[in-house]
């Protein structure tokens, strides 16, 4: 498809460069999906807010091969692509890391060097939870943290209304005290499990760890249909 036939399934208004329309996965008020033409033809799709490349292609009905010119998908088409980049922030909203995902699907992270560009490690960087500034506000509020695993589930989350967050680096990262210091004052807090040994295993020492500062922490796995209760660093069921 070419990025014109794009834009006009999203409803997107031409501008200098391409075209700006709201973006279907999530509750854009003010339109964040930019539509552009990149090299050979290929379509781009960059949403200000976050969302992955793939997820706003599903939302729009359309196939990533769909983002390339009939009769382009060739090897080079194939190889690794960025299809979105998650910005970790602090408290103030100044950028220390991302995550950069890829198509096919996979991870890699680069720290911020302070001079606006990025560095392919995250050695010697604070480590902190996806949307700190929106964590720390919905527990100023009192509101219910969602914690899942990747960015991409952060904001599915959010489209239900949640507050949510997840960590850089998946389910083989454990969390450190000063990671999870950035819980601290939250009233109520759920884990969701990947339905997996893996992300079983990294929810339940998750919880465990936020129970010690949040007397309600619970882990729903749905690979299970039940939910599990922490307390005080003590599964019930």
């Amino acid at each position: 498809m070419t990025a014109a036939e794009v834009a006009r399934i999203a409803s997107a208004k031409q501008m200098t460069g391409g075209w700006k329309a709201k973006c279907p996965s999530h509750d854009d008020q003010n339109p964040s999906l930019s539509i552009s033409e990149g090299e050979g033809g290929r379509v781009l799709l960059h949403c200000f807010a976050g969302c992955a490349v793939d997820e706003i292609v599903s939302d729009l009905g359309l196939e990533m091969t769909d983002l390339f010119l009939e009769g382009a998908c060739n090897k080079d088409s194939t190889e690794r692509k960025i299809v979105a980049e998650y910005d970790y922030v602090d408290e103030n909203g100044s950028a220390l890391y991302r995550t950069v995902r890829y198509h096919p699907k996979d991870f890699r992270q680069q720290r911020a060097d302070g001079r606006g560009g990025w560095i392919w490690s995250l050695n010697d960087v604070r480590r902190v939870p996806f949307k700190l500034p929106q964590l720390r506000d919905g527990i100023a509020r009192g509101d219910m943290i969602a914690v899942v695993e990747g960015e991409k589930d952060v904001f599915a989350a959010e489209r239900l209304g949640y507050v949510a967050t997840t960590n850089a680096g998946g389910a083989g990262w454990i969390w450190t005290q000063e990671f999870v210091r950035n819980f601290q004052g939250a009233k109520r807090i759920i884990v969701l499990c990947d339905a997996d040994d893996a992300g079983r295993n990294a929810a339940h020492l998750r919880a465990m760890a936020l129970a010690r500062i949040c007397d309600d922490v619970r882990v729903v796995d749905f690979g299970m249909h039940r939910p599990f209760g922490v307390r005080s660093q003590r599964f019930c069921e």
